[in-house]
């Protein structure tokens, strides 16, 4: 199958390129777009395999489209993230501060590598395997991911991303459901972790971690910041 790429609208090549990374291995592709659709929004059941010629086509060509929608994307995170300072009118020190030291974790951490080493152990389960193999193929050092299981029935989650300061340095959290992972395809299994991977690629945990330690440390309690439209908002962009 093939494609004309200037027949593609802006939304389109959005899905696919974020599809890719986090939702590629759906038959349906979802994704939020903040403002535009306010709701997730169903796109055209392509396959895996059309969706990566579509998107190596709009590469080979020279296409300024990822570039463009990235900016826009940034762009969007920036309003948004002013938004929140709007609504929780700290001093501009207190702010630049925690965006700085968010900066700084980013730019010194340890997460990504030229020839990432996977190490399985005796025991692992498959699904923690599976993640050291989809981690390595993002040039991410699977050393540098503390991947845990649980096996929680009630909780509906099938996967979680985490990252936290501890000693100025970031750690890096993965964790996988064992009562929900394994009832998943093998594709979608992918799908999912490659989503949380997205997360860890983006520093999106460690964000939220940085400013919500301002708030507490400002008596903005969690029950505050989680009621207000501006954060999540931002949130939900991040998401």
């Amino acid at each position: 199958m093939t494609f004309n790429v200037a027949s593609i609208s802006s939304k389109q090549v959005l899905t696919i390129i974020l599809g890719l990374g986090a939702l590629a291995a759906y038959p349906i592709y979802r994704t939020f777009l903040y403002k535009s659709q306010p709701k997730l929004a169903i796109f055209t059941p392509f396959e895996q395999g059309s969706i990566t010629e579509l998107v190596n086509q709009i590469v080979s060509e020279g296409s300024t489209v990822a570039d463009t929608l990235q900016e826009q994307l940034d762009n969007e995170f920036n309003q948004l993230l002013a938004d929140v300072q709007k609504a929780f009118p700290l001093t501009p020190e207190a702010w630049k501060k925690t965006l700085d030291e968010l900066e700084n974790l980013k730019k010194n951490d340890s997460l990504f590598t030229d020839n990432p080493i996977i190490k399985h152990e005796k025991g692992d389960h498959p699904l923690v395997k599976k993640s050291r193999e989809l981690l390595a193929s993002y040039n991410i050092d699977p050393n540098a991911v503390m991947i845990q299981t649980i096996d929680q029935a009630k909780n509906s989650s099938y996967a979680f991303a985490g990252q936290c300061v501890f000693n100025n340095k970031v750690e890096h959290y993965l964790q996988i459901n064992l009562a929900q992972m394994p009832q998943q395809t093998a594709s979608v299994q992918d799908a999912l972790l490659r989503h949380e991977i997205m997360h860890l690629m983006n520093y999106d945990p460690l964000t939220f971690s940085v400013i919500e330690d301002l708030f507490r440390a400002n008596g903005i309690n969690s029950q505050q910041f989680w009621a207000n439209d501006a954060y999540r908002a931002l949130n939900k962009h991040i998401e």
